[in-house]
């Protein structure tokens, strides 16, 4: 009888060890199956977050086309305007100061119009008479009270009085 004591207990044993075994194997097949819906909606959200990525990749794309397209616009219509009309404006100064100390360098190596003495001095001086310039006489203006537009690209379109 006694084997059969041991036996029935060790039988007792083994089926409690199976028991636990079982709890925990179901609690792990839990487990997984929660593990498994974690990572299907972080599956679903990484789709999604690639679909946003490359949405805004594409805006980002078109939008630094239209910064790069603005950019050569406001190079070749502004600044190339800008400086082509400053050396515009330097050619005619320069030409114009040229003109001017020709004719000091002539009044001064121009004594009289009758000559002089040796013993004598004398000084020429030019006037010239021109026709009386003439202001424009403004008619009466309506005024409009214009809200200004502050901002750079207001600002550029004010010094080329574009719209």
């Amino acid at each position: 009888g006694s084997q059969i004591s041991q036996g029935a207990k060790a039988l007792a044993a083994g089926a409690n060890e199976v028991s636990n075994g079982a709890t925990a194997l179901k609690e792990g097949t839990s487990k997984l199956s929660d593990a498994k819906t974690s990572l299907n909606e972080g599956q679903k959200q990484l789709i999604d977050g690639g679909k946003t990525l490359q949405d805004g990749s594409e805006k980002l794309a078109l939008g630094a086309d239209e910064l790069f397209k603005n950019m050569s616009k406001f190079h070749n219509e502004g600044i190339e305007k800008m400086k082509s009309e400053a050396n515009n404006k330097m050619g005619d100064l320069s030409e114009i100061i040229e003109v001017k100390d020709e004719i000091v360098k002539l009044s001064k190596d121009y004594g009289t119009f009758t000559g002089l003495g040796e013993n004598m001095e004398g000084k020429v001086k030019f006037i010239m008479k021109t026709p009386e310039l003439k202001k424009a006489e403004s008619k009466e203006k309506v005024e409009e009270k214009v809200e200004e537009k502050k901002g750079f690209k207001n600002w550029i379109k004010e010094i080329f009085n574009k719209e």
